[in-house]
C-alpha cells in the first residue's frame, strides 16, 4: 500500500505540474475560438460598414458638386441646349460633307475622271469662318474635267484654286480647293 501511496502521489505531482499548462492551453484555445467565431466576423462586418460609409461620402460630394455647377438651373439648360444645337449642327455639316462628297465622286465618274484623293481641310480660323473648304485630285481627259467643273458650278461650291497639269495624249492632272457653305445657327436658336 505504500507503494501506491507513493505511485499515487507521484500521479498527483504530476498533475499539479500539467494542470497551469492545460489551463493556459484550454484558455488559448477559447481565445481562438473566440477569435475566430467572434471578433473576425465583426471585424469583417465594420469593415464592410466603413466602406459603405466611404462610399456614400463620395456620392455625396459627387451629388453636391453637381449641384454646385448646376445652382442656375436656367444657365445649366441653356448651356445644355447650346451643345444640343452645337451637336445636331455638326452632324448636319456631316451629312451635307457625305453627300457633297458623293456627289462629286458620281459626277466626276460619269464624266470619265479618276479622283486621286479628296479631302476635307479644317482652317485656323474654322468656328469664325462661314465656308468649309475641300480639297481634291482628280486625273482624266481635259475636256471631261471642264465639263465636270460646270456641273460644280451648278452646285453650292465655289472655286477657290485650280491647278491643271497635262500629263500628255490629252489627260490632265488637277488639283482644286472647293469652298461650301458652313450651316449657321438660326436667329431663335443663337438668342435662346
Amino acid at each position: 500500500m505504500a507503494k501506491l501511496s507513493k505511485t499515487w502521489h507521484s500521479i498527483g505531482s504530476v498533475k499539479h505540474k500539467y494542470y497551469p499548462w492545460l489551463a493556459m492551453l484550454a484558455a488559448f484555445c477559447l481565445l481562438m475560438w473566440t477569435l475566430l467565431k467572434v471578433a473576425l466576423p465583426a471585424y469583417a462586418e465594420v469593415r464592410g460598414l466603413w466602406q459603405q460609409r466611404d462610399e456614400a461620402k463620395a456620392q455625396l460630394f459627387m451629388l453636391q458638386e453637381f449641384a454646385g455647377r448646376h445652382a442656375n438651373y436656367s444657365a445649366y439648360e441653356e448651356g445644355r441646349y447650346k451643345e444640343l444645337v452645337r451637336l445636331k449642327q455638326s452632324l448636319q455639316q456631316l451629312e451635307d460633307g457625305n453627300l457633297l462628297q458623293r456627289q462629286l465622286q458620281l459626277g466626276a465618274v460619269k464624266q470619265g475622271l479618276a479622283i486621286k484623293s479628296m479631302q476635307f481641310v479644317a482652317s485656323d480660323n474654322a468656328a469664325k469662318s462661314s465656308r468649309q473648304q475641300l480639297q481634291l485630285e482628280l486625273a482624266g481627259e481635259y475636256f471631261a474635267l471642264l465639263r465636270w467643273l460646270k456641273q460644280v458650278e451648278k452646285q453650292r461650291l465655289t472655286i477657290d484654286a485650280i491647278e491643271i497639269k497635262g500629263v500628255g495624249t490629252g489627260l490632265v492632272q488637277a488639283k482644286l480647293s472647293l469652298s461650301y457653305p458652313r450651316l449657321e445657327l438660326s436667329k431663335g436658336v443663337q438668342d435662346k
